[in-house]
Formats: structure tokens, sequence, C-alpha cells
């Protein structure tokens, strides 16, 4: 975004800071390898072509997982960052199979099994479980006094 000042004037720092989707601002540099400190607003005395670069870092945000009574394999995600991708853990439950995840309280619409790299703040995910049923169960009667 160029701006013209006239020489010897001064550079305001620019209002509002700038946004970039999935990132954290951390500041303007006088250089492309942001080294040094950041830069000082104002910059007085501007007597020459002045060109400022914005730092971004990817934000990071956190996952949240309700269990309702599973357990999460260890090394599970509890946050992701702007840019990665990543795959939902299965979490285990006795006598349970894994219905997958929703991102609502009421287990509804489609299960979601990944966060995609464009995806951008703090997520919650709830576990939808199916009762593994029993089946086979024989009664053995004989030898049973009354």
């Amino acid at each position: 975004m160029p701006t013209t000042l006239t020489y010897g004037g001064n550079i305001a720092e620019p209002n509002p800071a700038p946004t970039r989707t999935g990132h954290t601002f951390h500041g303007w540099y006088n250089n492309a390898a942001f080294t040094g400190a950041a830069i000082t607003f104002p910059i007085t005395n501007v007597t020459a072509n002045t060109t400022l670069w914005a730092r971004w870092t990817p934000s990071t945000y956190t996952i949240t997982y309700n269990l309702d009574g599973g357990t999460l394999p260890t090394g599970s995600w509890n946050s992701y960052t702007f840019g990665t991708g990543l795959t939902l853990p299965t979490p285990i439950r006795a006598s349970h199979n894994f219905g997958g995840w929703f991102d609502n309280a009421g287990l509804t619409g489609t299960a979601i099994t990944t966060i995609s790299a464009t995806d951008t703040g703090n997520r919650t995910f709830w576990a939808a479980w199916n009762p593994i049923a029993v089946t086979g169960v024989t009664l053995n009667l004989a030898n049973t006094f009354f």
C-alpha cells in the first residue's frame, strides 16, 4: 500500500493495523528477514524511499474434545495451526464403537474427521458413541434347583 509524503516528513503507524486470515501480526520491519526490533512509529525525517514489511505468523487455535466417557489416544492433538491440516483422533470407550466427531452437543449434521489447513478459530468437538450389542447369551438351566 504505497503512501506518498513530503521529503523530511513522518510516517505514522498504519491505523487500523493490518489483518490477515489465520495469522497474527507482529509489527512492521525495515527488512524482509525481520531482523532487529519492530519499527517504532512515527518514523521521522524520511528523506528516501522506504519499504516496510509486515511480519506474520500462522495463528494457533485450541481443540476441545467432549468425550462422554471415552479417552483419547496418547499424543492426540489439543491445538492446531493455520496452514496445517490434521486428522482428528479416534477415541475409545468400553463397550462402545466410536460414531464420529460432531461440532455440536446434539450430534447433528455430518461427522467431522479433519481440520483443514484453512480452518480458523478454536474448535470444540463432541464424540458420538454406539453401544456394542451383546449377542449369543445362553442361559444354562441344567442343575438349577428351585
